[in-house]
């Protein structure tokens, strides 16, 4: 008896496991084992059509590092005063501050933890999920500090 394959989907750049559904029902779906989003945006013109995956909290990671590069850039080129930088570096704080929020809970639920392209799972992850949760903690008080100046 013959069975018909399986569409094996892509696995999780996070966990390395098979992810949920495929094709993905949503633009941002979770995967199955260490619940960290995932999200599938359609390259437009593809035929048959293709996807583009990432992880969410990749993707704001990078957006954070490229901001605030670019944010030192523009205060060093443009004449601008140190209470509209540090505004604006308030935004970034509050990005990254989310994502280690966000990393960080979910490491110490699940005991999957990727930081620096190296997984680790058990107590080293719950243990640098908890440093993450107390970065992030940090990190999302100089937020309110920022938005009191």
């Amino acid at each position: 008896m013959q069975t018909a394959p399986s569409p094996a989907g892509p696995s999780c750049a996070y966990c390395g496991k098979q992810l949920g559904t495929w094709p993905p029902t949503g633009a941002v779906e979770p995967c199955r084992a260490c619940k960290r989003p995932t999200v599938f945006v359609p390259i437009p013109w593809s035929r048959p059509r293709r996807l583009l995956m990432s992880g969410l909290l990749d993707a704001g990671a990078s957006f954070y590092g490229i901001a605030t590069v670019c944010l030192v850039v523009a205060f060093a080129v443009a004449p601008t005063s140190g209470r509209e930088f540090v505004k604006a570096f308030t935004l970034m704080l509050f990005v990254i501050g989310s994502v280690l929020a966000v990393d960080g809970i979910l490491a110490v639920r699940t005991g999957i933890d990727r930081t620096w392209s190296i997984r680790r799972i058990g107590r080293p992850a719950r243990v640098l999920g908890v440093a993450k949760v107390l970065a992030a903690t940090a990190a999302l008080m100089l937020v309110v500090i920022g938005i009191v100046l």
